[in-house]
């Protein structure tokens, strides 16, 4: 069995391990490179969460005129996008909102949220991940691939996740003195 990989998906996942491999770094200019790349990825996952139900009923719309979908399937469909969707880019905002509140507000940069930041974020990213697998197989059909535009979801969730990494970064660098 042959499986191919996009080279752009190749490219993205290796600036993704880069810029974990940025994130140790504790000189001034890796600090700053890395919250520039956190900061595009936070922006290409907000236009992505943005855009990707656009770009489902566009897809649903032109396979309705080449196959004949009956209404009943794009009801349904979208449905099942938008359940998930729904829950999923709620709890993505939250925690996203309580981080942000958290380390705008707090006087105490000691605190467990402050410390366990990285840990929190990413169990939520494997949450949903698993939550958005789960779900996606539910839509599985012959038909079209419900699952993908969950898959997009959740990947722009995981960048968009990215916001709360960037203000702390930008909050310890602006604290300390760099030699």
């Amino acid at each position: 069995m042959y499986i191919y990989i996009p080279p752009t998906i190749i490219a993205i996942l290796i600036i993704i391990i880069g810029n974990c491999i940025i994130a140790f770094g504790k000189s001034k200019i890796l600090n700053l490179c890395h919250i520039i790349l956190s900061s595009i990825f936070s922006i290409v996952g907000i236009v992505g969460i943005v855009i990707t139900r656009t770009r489902l009923i566009n897809s649903l719309n032109r396979n309705v005129s080449i196959r004949g979908f009956e209404s009943d399937f794009v009801s349904w469909a979208l449905e099942k996008f938008d359940y998930f969707a729904f829950i999923s880019i709620i709890t993505t905002s939250a925690v996203i909102i309580i981080f942000l509140l958290y380390f705008c507000l707090s006087k105490n940069k000691s605190g467990f949220l402050w410390t366990n930041t990285s840990t929190i974020i990413v169990s939520i990213m494997t949450i949903n991940f698993i939550v958005g697998i789960w779900y996606g197989l539910g839509t599985i059909n012959k038909l079209f691939d419900v699952a993908g535009f969950i898959s997009s979801l959740i990947a722009y969730e995981f960048f968009a996740l990215h916001i709360p990494f960037v203000v702390k970064r930008i909050i310890i660098t602006k604290n300390k003195n760099y030699s």
